[in-house]
């Protein structure tokens, strides 16, 4: 398809009355092969000076959107500051030169008119060949794809197929530049998702084709019991969820490559465990402020801040019913070191081992 659209426009009876081309999308891939004969393009992608050229600042929103923005202020009955607070957790974020950061003109356009906090990423749809590539790859850890430290030629890929997973994602819309550091010795891109509304986009995305859940819903039949069980610290609630979603996963699933015995295969299985948990968390629950904490011990699984509490989960793996008790005792010493990083908080701390029983699967508290 690319090659068609480059090949017209390399035809000297058009390009001989082009003054002006502006190209946006996922097209820097296969460059060397799609572009051949068509080199006089000019790659402004991570130009400073044209940061902000593809979505709404801050400012462009508050000053030709204020008719927008006090009805949504009626409708979710919210203050401005809050509406805006809101606004920009969900949709802005993106970044293209670790500065300037720019909301999403869809998903902004899509929130005015239907006045409501929807994720209008996915619902927009999702793209096969995004679904194919992490399949391929094997990726079923999104956390392990943030705060990924890259050169700034990290997207200069020649062909898709070959393409890094963090250049594949960055292009594609699901990465972006958190923070750009000059060096002596070159440039360093610290590369995250931007906002709420893409974790959400890449949880739901993993839920229904790389984790195959059938029929997907968020978490429970009531979202609003998801997240009151959170902020309540009713960790049996959400486990009973997670076990409900899990009987949803086809069988066959279960006996991929990560299950089969090993050490290795153990760790695998654990983080399966874990990364479907978080997802869960964010696609079904709204879930999306996480931590980790790194002792002498090591580093937590996860970690749920709210304001009076912090939840601390720790997940273990099991392969059969009798060693469901002692990966319990590890892990609660495990937990216990990372509970002493938070004392000083004056929060409440709840601390939570779930244990990955691969014979009944399930997870128990």
């Amino acid at each position: 398809m690319f090659r068609k659209f480059y090949g017209i426009l390399k035809n000297s009876s058009i390009i001989d009355n082009l003054h002006f081309v502006f190209i946006t999308g996922v097209s820097k891939f296969s460059k060397a092969g799609v572009f051949s004969g068509l080199n006089n393009l000019s790659d402004i992608s991570l130009l400073e000076e044209y940061s902000d050229i593809v979505g709404y600042t801050k400012q462009e929103l508050e000053d030709n959107f204020g008719d927008w923005i006090e009805k949504a202020m009626q409708k979710l009955s919210l203050t401005k500051e809050e509406l805006l607070q809101k606004i920009k957790r969900y949709y802005d974020g993106f970044s293209f030169d670790g500065k300037t950061r720019v909301y999403n003109p869809f998903s902004i356009l899509n929130f005015f008119r239907e006045q409501k906090f929807n994720n209008y990423w996915y619902i927009s749809g999702t793209p096969s060949f995004l679904v194919d590539y992490f399949k391929q790859y094997e990726i079923n850890d999104i956390d392990k794809l943030r705060h990924i430290k890259v050169t700034s030629n990290f997207a200069d890929e020649q062909e898709i197929e070959k393409a890094t997973p963090e250049s594949f994602l960055f292009q594609a819309g699901y990465l972006t530049i958190e923070k750009w550091d000059s060096r002596e010795d070159g440039e360093i891109l610290t590369l995250d998702y931007p906002n709420e509304e893409v974790k959400r986009s890449i949880s739901q995305l993993f839920l229904r084709n790389i984790y195959k859940i059938e029929r997907y819903i968020p978490l429970g039949d009531n979202l609003w019991e998801a997240i009151k069980s959170l902020n309540e610290g009713n960790i049996e609630n959400i486990v009973e969820m997670f076990n409900n979603a899990l009987t949803k996963i086809p069988y066959n699933d279960f006996k991929k490559d990560i299950f089969a015995p090993s050490i290795e295969g153990e760790k695998k299985c654990e983080y399966w465990y874990r990364s479907l948990f978080v997802m869960l968390l964010r696609g079904g629950a709204g879930v999306t402020s996480f931590q980790e904490s790194y002792t002498s011990e090591g580093c937590s699984d996860l970690i749920i801040p709210f304001d009076d509490k912090i939840i601390i989960i720790e997940f273990k793996f099991a392969k059969s019913s009798k060693s469901v008790p002692k990966a319990r005792v590890e892990g609660e010493e495990q937990v216990k070191q990372y509970a002493k990083t938070y004392e000083n908080e004056n929060k409440k701390i709840i601390t939570v081992v779930l244990v990955a029983d691969n014979r009944k699967r399930k997870v128990t508290l």
